[in-house]
């Protein structure tokens, strides 16, 4: 991801829980954004529960 010049992410969740796009951006915008959960998960500082 720190490699990338342009990201979108979707969120908020997987499945039916996203869809939308929460952040798009260099992965500056990414790790600053507040909706973007996406560099917490890849840091290991937040989990989410997979059903």
């Amino acid at each position: 991801m720190k490699n990338a010049d342009y990201m979108i992410d979707m969120g908020p969740g997987g499945g039916d829980a996203g869809g939308t796009i929460v952040a798009a951006g260099t992965p500056e915008d990414i790790v600053a954004s507040e909706q973007s959960i996406t560099e917490k998960i890849s840091e290991n500082r937040k989990r989410i529960k997979i059903t």
